[in-house]
């Protein structure tokens, strides 16, 4: 398993390859009936909370970056824009850093 594995791309991509075993988990139906029950490596329950955690950083990080873009730096809108590229593994994380870390408390002039 790589880290690779973790991107929104892939997250996603597994979620919608195993949606008939996560609806059992929820449903409460016997899920060892599947002939596997772990996504990535991780449980069923593990798996659904990590996407529903990286899909709202992602878009925290982008309403973020929206919402600052005013009062940051050309160069660290166009960084943090590459690391909201969904195939970066919980890129959201580092983009919201650089947001929050380098905005300014007033509109830059361009």
């Amino acid at each position: 398993m790589s880290t690779h594995d973790f991107s929104l791309v892939n997250l996603i991509r597994e979620y919608n390859n195993n949606k008939e075993l996560i609806q059992a988990y929820f449903s409460g139906d016997v899920i060892e009936a599947y002939k596997d029950t772990r996504i990535l490596g991780l449980d069923t329950g593990v798996f659904v909370v990590l996407v529903v955690i990286a899909t709202v950083l992602w878009l925290w990080a982008l309403i973020a970056l929206i919402v600052f873009a005013d009062r940051l730096v050309i160069p660290i809108i166009v960084i943090s824009a590459l690391f909201l590229l969904p195939l970066i593994p919980f890129g959201s994380i580092i983009s919201l850093c650089f947001i929050y870390l380098t905005k300014s408390s007033k509109k830059i002039k361009r």
